[in-house]
């Protein structure tokens, strides 16, 4: 969710003592969980933090763990120091690795830091790296001069568990929100696109019937025939060039005879009286050794 949360001990606490203004030590010892609810998602650790005040208002999460922003990391006068525990390697602040202890004096770049682990029989051990949903702090103790009481580890609170049935009652929660708005969407986006497919190819095989081609009678063919007998009139079909326009290949799809298709340009009037003088004619004649006329179609104007 890439938020942030604080939580300060009630009361300020003396470091300094005054007038000589010697600096006392502390100590400090708390358990706590960095738990994952979904291990697909990750997030950023915690830090123990000392501050002059319990406000942190300006500070922003992810990488910069609630401590400072992008315009306060660095800046002397924060006056804060943390401990952080981070769990991803963020190499604008010299990370060493994703899951690592670090010592932070007003600034996330760490003056000192160490692989996080834990000390068992065999010595330490290096933990893995944690892909995490919510922090948790189970138990905390603080002294000044002294050392922390210790943790009654059987008193501190046990980790939640997460069930299946919570996971559900979340998905259960927002999914009907997004189907709400998702299904229209879907809906109107694939009506707008099938209207626009639609205009396009009625566009694309309009038929434009002129006065002269009624003078063929029954020889007249649709434009989207003879398109999808060329191909689309694709360069592949090209065979050539005539006077009045280009010649393309193509193929009749039930008797998968070889016919020339000249197709004209019917925003080109150079010649088009004398092209279709021509075709009248040629539909007219039969001779052996003349190509025949099969038919004609105008949609861009096209002939075959």
């Amino acid at each position: 969710m890439q938020k942030t949360g604080h939580a300060f001990y009630t009361k300020p606490i003396r470091l300094k003592d005054f007038p000589n203004g010697t600096v006392s030590s502390f100590s400090t010892t708390f358990v706590f969980a960095i738990h994952s609810e979904i291990p697909s998602l990750s997030g950023y650790g915690m830090a123990f933090v000392v501050a002059p005040n319990p406000r942190l208002r300006y500070a922003t999460a992810s990488q910069y763990m609630g401590l400072f922003n992008i315009t306060s990391d660095g800046n002397v006068t924060n006056h804060v120091f943390a401990i952080e525990f981070d769990t991803i390697q963020s190499p604008k602040f010299s990370d060493t690795d994703d899951n690592h202890v670090g010592i932070d004096i007003n600034s996330l770049i760490s003056v000192e830091s160490s692989p996080a682990g834990y000390w068992d029989e065999k010595g330490f051990s290096s933990a893995t790296g944690s892909i995490l949903s919510e922090h948790y702090v189970l138990g905390w103790s603080f002294r000044v001069k002294g050392n922390a009481p210790p943790l009654e580890l059987s008193k501190l609170p046990k980790l939640p568990r997460w069930e299946r049935k919570r996971i559900y009652n979340i998905y259960k929660t927002w999914m009907p929100s997004v189907f709400i708005f998702l299904i229209p969407f879907l809906f109107i986006s694939t009506l707008i696109v099938l209207v626009r497919f639609v205009v396009k190819r009625r566009r694309k095989f309009k038929e434009e019937l002129e006065d002269w081609e009624t003078m063929l009678g029954n020889n007249r063919m649709k434009f989207k025939d003879l398109y999808c007998t060329t191909k689309g009139f694709g360069e592949k079909d090209l065979l050539g060039y005539s006077g009045f326009g280009t010649v393309y290949r193509g193929v009749m799809p039930r008797t998968k005879k070889e016919i020339a298709v000249k197709r004209v340009s019917s925003k080109s009037h150079q010649g088009l009286k004398e092209f279709v003088s021509e075709v009248v004619s040629i539909g007219r004649m039969s001779h052996r050794n003349l190509v025949p006329l099969l038919g004609i179609a105008a949609g861009e104007t096209s002939f075959f």
